[in-house]
């Protein structure tokens, strides 16, 4: 956590939030996602793909190739964020991270996190056996923020979009193999569905 760290590295970062913000107030949102997903290798398709389901200052920005590569420069001006455009990540400091989730309430994790489970569903691939290696390239580059975002949750939402990216991680991590990790996964999305749906529902 920030408050770990030198006072003075942490009030350099939130100077720099700040004046970010004040600039381009869509910077703040997209710095808040980054903050809630792995600080590594973030895919830009989660915002390009997925923005509108972001808020509303993201969804603006995320259909606009130009406005995005604006924000981007922006927060990577400030060192905020770095991009690898020929791999299309994002990657933020720990550090920053961790000043960002300082400055967030509760609430506000929560609702960033259901919006950004939101944008993962939108955007992690339908899995179907025998299924070309370009979408499991695309579940594995997703994975770890997905999981991450599932574990945020704490398995209390009663969403149909967290059941449908349960259900979805939970087939791609059954087809590597990896049963113990999809069984919990699996069940989740069938009691979510259940819930919501009841237990007769042909969908459930």
């Amino acid at each position: 956590r920030s408050r770990d760290h030198p006072a003075s590295v942490s009030t350099t970062f939130m100077l720099a939030i700040t004046t970010i913000a004040q600039r381009a107030p869509a910077v703040r949102d997209l710095l808040q996602v980054c903050a809630l997903l792995r600080p590594d290798a973030i895919p830009e398709k989660i915002f390009r793909q997925g923005g509108e389901h972001l808020g509303a200052q993201l969804q603006a920005i995320c259909g606009d190739a130009l406005e995005w590569d604006r924000v981007l420069g922006v927060a990577c001006a400030y060192s905020l964020l770095s991009r690898r455009p020929e791999e299309q990540t994002l990657s933020m400091h720990r550090l920053v991270q961790a000043v960002l989730l300082d400055t967030m309430t509760e609430a506000e994790q929560e609702l960033w996190n259901r919006r950004i489970i939101a944008a993962l569903g939108a955007v992690f691939p339908e899995m179907e056996y025998g299924a070309e290696s370009a979408v499991w390239k695309q579940c594995e580059h997703l994975l770890p923020h997905v999981l991450l975002s599932l574990h945020r949750d704490g398995g209390t939402s009663e969403s149909l979009t967290c059941a449908a990216l349960d259900y979805k991680t939970a087939s791609y991590l059954l087809q590597r193999g990896q049963l113990i990790e999809a069984e919990p996964l699996f069940q989740r999305a069938l009691q979510i569905r259940e819930q919501a749906l009841g237990p007769e529902h042909p969908e459930a």
